[in-house]
């Protein structure tokens, strides 16, 4: 198909209701576009009629100018985006009793604790001779349901076992006091 002047590839995914499949090259890069009225979208983006994620709050606090290490990758999630652009949306199950509500995403979300949630972002690269890694899930007040369980006390390396000499890198996480 042509669509702005481009030659785009395009399939309709089986099964779904109009989640379209396409890909084209633009410039050096291959561009791939999955979702409902995305070729529009993604197009709109590419030609600048539409803003790119550059210009997103996300972008702004933890694009590559904001990292205090080299950075090589950057993965953004905006978890509060999404949930609040289908917190209405009805999820299709029967409801649990004759005066209950539909079930929706938004009360899924707040079941899971993810109400207050925003963005999900992991950077990665290197900080002098080190990999470096940051994962931040921006979480505001109490957490509830789920989130909960990852309301846990930091862990200091005082706390840390003797490691082996040879011990090239480590992960630890706390899972103290979950059930009290």
């Amino acid at each position: 198909m042509k669509l702005s002047g481009r030659s785009i590839s395009k399939i309709i995914v089986p099964d779904t209701p109009g989640v379209e499949l396409g890909w084209w090259a633009e410039g050096a890069h291959l561009v791939v576009s999955i979702g409902v009225n995305a070729l529009e979208s993604h197009v709109a983006v590419a030609n600048g009629d539409e803003a790119n994620f550059t210009t997103s709050d996300a972008w702004k606090k933890y694009g590559p100018d904001k990292a205090d290490f080299e950075m090589t990758s950057l993965i953004i999630f905006d978890i509060g985006a999404v949930r609040d652009t289908f917190s209405g949306m009805p999820i299709p199950v029967p409801p649990m009793g004759p005066d209950a509500a539909p079930l929706t995403v938004g009360r899924i979300a707040e079941l899971f604790g993810l109400d207050t949630v925003g963005a999900a972002v992991s950077r990665s690269g290197y900080k002098g001779e080190a990999m470096w890694t940051e994962s931040t899930l921006e979480a505001p007040g109490d957490k509830e349901g789920l989130l909960a369980f990852a309301e846990q006390e930091p862990i200091t390396f005082a706390q840390l076992p003797p490691l082996p000499k040879d011990t090239a890198g480590f992960v630890a996480g706390s899972f103290s006091n979950m059930f009290t």
